[in-house]
């Protein structure tokens, strides 16, 4: 199992350069470099919401005793399904994975 990485460009009024982590355990992981900021959240926990020119990537819970907070990134479409593949290998090389076990 690899942890896959991606650079994507935040949208928005800055664009803000980030380094985005696909774990295949079920975890993403946001670095958005030019804030020092790191995101993190369970695939369970992560919406994608499709916009006239961006996608928003939503993590829709919180959990206020670990360091994963609700937040929002808006990402062009082409990120946003490239990282909803990226998202959905990983889950199944996990049940492959643990099939094989």
């Amino acid at each position: 199992m690899i942890i896959k990485s991606r650079r994507y460009v935040i949208q928005g009024k800055i664009k803000l350069p980030s380094q985005v982590m696909v774990n295949p355990t079920g975890e993403i992981t946001v670095l958005i470099q030019d804030q020092n900021r790191r995101l993190e959240a369970s695939f369970e926990d992560v919406i994608f919401q499709r916009k006239k020119h961006t996608t928003a990537l939503k993590c829709k819970n919180c959990n206020s005793t670990s360091k994963r907070c609700k937040w929002v990134l808006e990402l062009n479409h082409e990120d946003a399904y490239e990282l909803k593949c990226l998202m959905d290998e990983a889950e199944e090389e996990l049940e492959t994975l643990m099939c094989d076990l």
